[in-house]
């Protein structure tokens, strides 16, 4: 059975269990397991330790112990596995009335109650009896010793239960002290843990609040409120002021403005801090490093401390500098364009008058001479109305081309006809074209004398330039006046200047004189005629040339108007540099032609068709070396551009003419530069622009071989236009001078025409609604009966590069360069030489 329950020997061991708690070691799992085992083998008995949730609720076996291997593996299954207190049966007593419990089993009869795992074990192991004794510590149960007795197990005794008290009491004060330590090592951890996650968290804000800051465009700094010296500063600040961060920081704003300004700064600065509220400042402009005075948008904010003093001041600059020139523009192009707006609105008031003016003469005597049905008006009469009539309508056309001219300028469509332009004999052309207006107005024109000055230019335009300068002077120079042209060459230019001794110009005026739609007199009094286009179409067209328009002018003592152009003409971009010209056929037996172009694809596109045509080659590429080439190489034939450098074509044909050994070659100008320039670039024979000029249309066909003179038969003239009225005036013009006019009314019956009628000349409209006249010379030039009718363009239509190129090659008897005719051009060449040759 075991020894009695005084034996010292069980006691003993109890004791010594209980001992192990007196060094009082924290390791609540240690000590648990120490007392299960020292018990066990004291008693002999299942020993095991249960705790006390912190509930309350449940108790847990954790440690366990008992001599016999197989006992202590059937126990250990219950170890870790809480039971309800309420289900615990006695256990539920020793916790509510902290005492210890021993109580008698009966292995075969256990109560109904009892766990099924449990029950098992009492019945395996016979248990008879069960000690449990509650573990108290600072009035709190948390747990308790249960021993399970087996049947022949030594009856504990008072000592016994004593000790085993004792025991429970000095683990329960270990299992006390080492949960505390333990929870405040874990709440420690827990510390450390969340202060090392705040820390990441708040580390990583402030990245990305640096971040933030030192990418934001606008410049942020930050100054201490005590002393506003700054202590951040981010990037673009940085770069706005022009100093780095270690310049800024510990410094105010002495240090980097002027007195006065910094001294600004700083009041409204503690202001801000005062008021401790929001101030924004829309405009203030500071001095910068780099980027000079630079305008800013500055917003200030105090940044108060957890007493609500100011501790810092926050600054975030916005520069406006450049959006503000932005908006200035805006106002000033709104300004621009109702300026603009008020303009036109004036314009169309006075071109209501002066359009009505010649519409009205027209008009009226046209009417007049309609309804004169009883011969009221002998001959003199009515030839002075068709003269006012004519004249009207040559000034109302002259409005209208000036409006259209100048669109054409602001749309960019307007193409000069580049030649080259003896200035003198233009002169003297616009001089005879406003002397009657001028001799009206008792006003002497005098003309200072120079020498000889050519430019390339578009002589229209030069024309129309000088013509608007002269006219102006005139208009404005009071009755005995005088008026002066004076030219002169300076450097790389040509000035033409056009003084007057008339009523001057106010300087205030001077910056509108120019100004489209604008006359400076234009009040309700205004005294003078004019659209106040004439002037503004000047400026544009020596823009156009590359050079400039200025006034100079004093009230009362008169004005002086200048042209200044380039003499080689408007600058264009530069060529390709020139490549050698490699044809490959060396025929010396082929006739040889000597190409004269500066222009290395022209060039070889002219010398490719030469070639084509049976020709040998040789290429001139200026004009002292075509000179040379021409007399030494004695060439069947000469093509000659016009527009060259230094030397011009002009002055090459002069020469080859002048010299006894070229003056017969036969020369072909092959050219953008013709007279008439705008028929020939076209690579038509000629060109006109409606309203026709029936003296110069007349004067033009007279040159040609197919004349009236020259014939039996009148030549017969295929005029192709969809204006029936235009159709009428070509049949009035050329009937009576001999002519056998045809009329189509439209391209279709144009086409048809001409391939029945065989015409022998064509006048061709280009503007025509369904078959234009483009596709008109397309058919023509297709077929073989049709293809060498010469055509005669005759339209109103402005010509486009892109018209030229259409035209250009479609049209025989005069070649262009860029888009020449090329098998014409042979054809004619082979004629020149079997006419040497059979001469």
């Amino acid at each position: 059975m075991g020894s009695p329950v005084d034996d010292p020997g069980p006691l003993a061991a109890i004791a010594a269990a209980s001992e192990a708690f007196s060094d009082a070691v924290p390791n609540v799992d240690a000590l648990l397991a120490i007392v299960a085992e020292h018990i066990s083998r004291a008693t002999g008995d299942f020993c095991a330790v249960v705790l006390l949730s912190a509930d309350g609720r449940y108790i847990e076996p954790v440690a366990a112990f008992h001599p016999d291997p197989e006992v202590l593996r059937d126990a250990s299954a219950f170890l870790g596995v809480p039971i309800e207190l309420d289900a615990a049966g006695p256990w539920k007593t020793v916790v509510q009335e902290r005492r210890p419990l021993v109580l008698k089993i009966d292995p075969d009869n256990l109560p109904p109650n009892m766990a099924p795992h449990q029950a098992r074990h009492m019945r395996k192991w016979r248990i008879n009896e069960a000690a449990m004794i509650p573990m108290v510590a600072e009035d709190r149960v948390v747990g308790g010793l249960n021993l399970n007795r087996m049947e022949g197990s030594v009856p504990l005794g008072e000592a016994g239960l004593t000790l085993l008290e004792n025991l429970a009491t000095r683990a329960a004060r270990a299992i006390s002290l080492a949960q505390l330590m333990r929870d405040q090592k874990l709440t420690t951890s827990e510390l450390e843990s969340k202060v090392a996650e705040r820390t990441k968290e708040l580390t990583a804000a402030n990245q990305f609040l640096d971040s933030v800051i030192e990418n934001i465009p606008n410049m942020i700094f930050v100054k201490e409120a005590e002393n506003l010296r700054f202590v951040r500063f981010n990037r673009a600040g940085e770069e706005l002021l022009g100093f780095s961060r270690a310049d800024l920081i510990g410094k105010n704003d002495f240090d980097f403005f002027p007195a006065d300004q910094a001294l600004e700064f700083t009041t409204a600065d503690r202001e801000t801090l005062g008021d401790r509220r929001l101030v924004d400042i829309p405009e203030e402009t500071i001095q910068t490093k780099r980027k000079g005075q630079r305008i800013l948008h500055t917003k200030k904010i105090p940044i108060l401390d957890s007493n609500g003093e100011p501790a810092f001041l926050l600054g975030i600059s916005e520069d406006i500098t450049e959006a503000r020139k932005v908006q200035e523009a805006l106002l000033h192009a709104q300004e621009e364009a109702e300026r603009a707006n008020r303009t036109k609105s004036q314009f169309l008031a006075s071109m209501s008058h002066e359009l009505r003016t010649p519409l009205n003469a027209i008009l009226g005597f046209s009417e007049l001479l309609g309804d004169d049905r009883s011969d009221r008006f002998d001959e003199a009469t009515r030839t002075r109305f068709l003269s006012q009539i004519h004249s009207s309508g040559q000034h109302l056309l002259q409005l209208i081309n000036d409006i259209l001219d100048l669109s054409k300028v602001e749309a960019g469509q307007m193409e000069l006809q580049l030649q080259t332009v003896e200035l003198g004999s233009l002169t003297d052309e616009v001089r005879s074209s406003v002397e009657p207006l001028a001799r009206s107005k008792t006003i002497t024109l005098f003309t200072e004398p120079s020498p000889e000055l050519r430019l390339v230019a578009d002589a229209g335009k030069v024309r129309q330039m000088l013509l608007n300068l002269v006219s102006n002077a005139i208009k404005f120079t009071p009755a005995g006046g005088r008026i002066q042209i004076r030219r002169r060459r300076v450097d790389s230019w040509v000035e033409i200047a056009v003084s007057d001794n008339g009523i001057g110009i106010a300087e205030a005026d001077l910056g509108r004189l120019f100004t489209e739609f604008h006359q400076l007199d234009s009040g309700l009094g205004r005294r003078q005629e004019g659209t106040g286009l004439g002037l503004a179409l000047t400026k544009r067209f020596a823009e156009l040339h590359g050079g400039r328009v200025s006034v100079e002018s004093e009230p009362g003592k008169g004005s002086t108007f200048t042209l200044r152009l380039p003499l080689e003409g408007p600058a264009v971009r530069a060529s390709a540099v020139a490549a050698p010209l490699h044809i490959a056929t060396r025929d010396l037996t082929r006739p040889l032609v000597l190409v004269v172009e500066d222009n290395p694809h022209a060039a070889e596109i002219l010398a490719r068709h030469l070639d084509n045509g049976g020709f040998r080659i040789e290429v001139a590429r200026s004009g002292p070396e075509a000179l040379t080439m021409a007399r030494d190489l004695k060439p069947v034939a000469i093509t000659l551009d016009i527009l060259l450098p230094g030397v011009d074509g002009w002055e090459v044909l002069n020469r080859l003419k002048a010299d006894e050994v070229t003056r017969n070659i036969p020369v072909v100008v092959v050219s953008v530069v013709d007279n008439p320039a705008l028929g020939r670039a076209l690579g038509a024979f000629d060109y006109f622009v409606k309203p026709v000029d029936g003296r110069a249309l007349l004067s033009r066909l007279s040159e040609y071989t197919f004349t009236t003179q020259s014939k039996a038969e009148p030549v017969r003239v295929l005029v192709v236009d969809d204006e029936q009225a235009n159709l009428d005036l070509m049949e009035a013009l050329l009937t009576p001078e001999g002519f056998s006019v045809l009329t189509a009314s439209g391209g279709r019956e144009g086409i048809v025409t001409a391939r029945s009628q065989m015409p022998n000349l064509i006048l061709l409209d280009l503007l025509m609604p369904g078959v234009t006249g483009f596709d008109v010379v397309e058919a023509l030039r297709a077929e073989e009966a049709t293809r060498s009718i010469p055509i005669m363009v005759l339209t109103a239509k402005a010509i486009t590069e892109q018209d030229k190129r259409v035209l250009n090659g479609q049209v025989a008897a005069i070649f262009q360069r860029n888009s020449m005719a090329g098998p014409e051009l042979t054809d004619w060449l082979r004629r020149i030489v079997a006419k040497r040759k059979s001469s």
